[in-house]
């Protein structure tokens, strides 16, 4: 039994966030506010936008009140009021009607807080008492059910009771979406709502009939979500219910990803702030993943979104650039037929990529004045002179120096006594292979097939051995 519980810990920014706040009705704001027993002269009113909270306004008491105003409306959805200097805070909703008082204790910040001139405060602190007294209770109950003492017989009635109190807690929940069907503590209840799949017993084998629930499971989990509500992107709720979907119930590989990418950006309209939030999110998510192939969800959603009109917010210039990095980044994509590149050896003899014959290429950027570099590459010729297959694998490392620095990496060959590998180099950069390969980083490791496309990328030298088992089983 799961109840959606409204004590949030708050990771506070000062400074907001880079988007516009929503511009709403031309009456503005004036919340005033009594803290009783509070010693400090300071409050913060606080919001929530996505998975952060943000400081909105700073207030000085003055007459034993904090007053916070503005001319222009506060974007719909939780906020709240935050202490100092311990940090402690008290949440209250911002609905339609913004002109209203807050009242509580700093002893007792939630327990005792009082809105007055706000209906949809109201309700959420209503429910939100509720369910910590629900909550209370079932606590006593869950203590009795994890005694060592009690025999499963005896345990039975608090199992009961607690299904009691579920009952009792989803009726509640049941009369304000039906009594306050447009209240955001309505649009919080139904957005903790989860999918009940059926049972699916005509299917016997139970593996199958997991996958099925699960199946199921998925394709409802966006059911309770509002497209046109806003107001939930100013709580925490809906970048959790969003991410845990993407992340946890998503196969963690770039096209399944990108497959539930979509769907999350189909559920809103282009012009609503949650589209304007999960676009940009997912993109800077992606640009810094660690995960293989990552990168080929950032060139999907540039090529699909960015570069379709559907970020107006952006500065042309910065989208332009943002077009050119995807473009960039789209030849190197894992299943992509590598770029051809022609670099050369020792003797400035040409070495041509799709010369190369072996089923497997292995072609690494690398240069002499990388630490990694330093590291990495020992342990590649170590590697390759005990591969047990070495005739099936070609490894090409290009060292990156050009001009006056190239003969840099000949030095280091020679120092290191480096035999192993095929090395080339290419001084003056004829073949583009920075440019063509997206090299920023070294050493940057591509496995290409006998094709020449790219198997897998951006892995460490030290995962060669069960890179190479894997995909000589899948591509055998």
């Amino acid at each position: 039994m799961s109840w959606y519980c409204l004590a949030l810990g708050v990771v506070l920014s000062l400074s907001l966030p880079l988007h516009s706040l929503l511009a709403q009705s031309p009456e503005g704001y004036r919340i005033e506010v009594e803290v009783d027993y509070y010693p400090n002269d300071t409050l913060i009113l606080g919001y929530y936008y996505g998975r952060g909270s943000y400081a909105k306004d700073t207030a000085l008491k003055v007459n034993g009140r904090f007053v916070f105003e503005d001319t222009t409306s506060l974007p719909q959805g939780l906020y709240f009021l935050l202490t100092r200097p311990n940090n402690n805070f008290v949440q209250f909703v911002v609905g339609k009607q913004q002109h209203f008082s807050i009242r509580t204790d700093y002893r007792y910040l939630q327990d005792s807080i009082q809105v007055v001139g706000s209906r949809e405060s109201a309700i959420l602190l209503e429910y939100s008492r509720f369910l910590k007294q629900m909550s209370q209770q079932a606590n006593v109950y869950r203590e009795k059910l994890n005694s060592l003492i009690l025999s499963e017989e005896e345990k039975e009635p608090y199992r009961r009771k607690l299904d009691s109190l579920d009952r009792v807690v989803r009726q509640y929940q049941d009369r304000i979406k039906k009594q306050y069907p447009h209240s955001l503590t309505a649009s919080i209840i139904r957005i903790h709502w989860e999918p009940t799949p059926p049972t699916f017993e005509y299917i016997q084998d139970s593996a199958a009939r997991q996958e099925a629930q699960f199946w199921y499971y998925k394709r409802h989990y966006f059911d309770s979500i509002h497209p046109f509500d806003d107001r939930l992107i100013y709580t925490p709720f809906l970048h959790e219910k969003i991410t845990r979907y993407v992340e946890r119930l998503t196969v963690q590989i770039p096209d399944s990803i990108i497959k539930s990418v979509d769907q999350v950006l189909h559920l809103f309209p282009p012009t609503s702030e949650s589209f304007r939030y999960f676009l940009p999110y997912f993109l800077n998510h992606y640009s810094q993943s660690r995960y293989i192939g990552a990168d080929a969800v950032v060139v999907h959603l540039v090529n699909q979104y960015y570069a379709k009109g559907l970020a107006p917010w952006m500065k042309d210039e910065d989208l332009q650039k943002l077009i050119a990095e995807a473009k960039s980044l789209e030849p190197t994509l894992i299943g992509k037929k590598a770029p051809d590149i022609t670099v050369y050896d020792s003797l400035h003899r040409p070495i041509r990529l799709y010369d190369i014959r072996t089923p497997y290429t292995i072609l690494v950027f690398w240069s002499p004045d990388c630490g990694h570099c330093k590291k990495a590459l020992p342990k590649l010729e170590s590697w390759y002179a005990h591969y047990p297959e070495k005739d099936s694998i070609t490894v090409l490392a290009v060292c990156t120096k050009l001009l006056d620095k190239e003969p840099h990496c000949w030095k280091m060959v020679r120092e290191k006594h480096f035999t192993q590998l095929l090395y080339a180099s290419d001084k003056f950069l004829q073949s583009k292979f920075a440019a063509k390969y997206h090299v920023n980083v070294t050493p940057k490791i591509f496995i290409l097939d006998k094709d020449k496309k790219i198997v897998i990328k951006d892995i460490a030298v030290e995962q060669l051995d069960e890179v190479m088992k894997k995909i000589k089983t899948l591509h055998p």
